[in-house]
């Protein structure tokens, strides 16, 4: 579920317009990917790749930043 949402991060940063379509449900979809592996102690999954975890973090960030509120 977190490796599927990360997937998704990682492409959602590269096209614009499924950032324009897409955003809000692939942060819904990474949080709940997020408390689910929080519960079941599976956030440090080796295959997690660096760069699908930078990915996230600038996806946080960039919402962030558009939306304040967030």
């Amino acid at each position: 579920e977190l490796l599927e949402a990360l997937g998704h991060v990682t492409r959602l940063r590269g096209d614009l317009r499924a950032w324009e379509n897409e955003r809000e449900t692939i942060f819904e979809l990474l949080r709940r990917a997020c408390l689910s592996c929080a519960r079941h102690h599976c956030l440090h999954l080796a295959s997690i790749k660096d760069s699908q975890m930078e990915d996230a973090w600038l996806f946080i960030l960039e919402l962030r930043r558009q939306n304040p509120a967030r």
